[in-house]
């Protein structure tokens, strides 16, 4: 990929490694967000994450930010904090 900070080739070995070491695999999209693509850098790399974080992107520029993720990361989390 022209321009990318990091070898594609790396990006798309990940998911493999992660699941292999059980490591959660996370993408920080908080800068790219929506830049590149509507499902942000990780879907013009053609990856999907255990989990994403994103910024404004979500907000229209108001300073919030999200966590997503596979539902059974999400289940960790409380849900009655808000």
């Amino acid at each position: 990929m022209n321009g990318s900070p990091i070898e594609v080739d790396f990006v798309k070995a990940l998911p493999g490694l992660t699941k292999k070491y059980g490591i959660v695999w996370v993408i920080d999209e908080v800068v790219c967000g929506f830049r590149d693509a509507p499902g942000g850098w990780q879907s013009v790399v053609g990856v999907k994450p255990d989990l994403t974080t994103l910024g404004k992107c979500v907000g229209g520029v108001l300073p919030i930010w999200a966590l997503v993720g596979k539902a059974d990361i999400m289940e960790a989390f409380p849900h009655d904090s808000l």
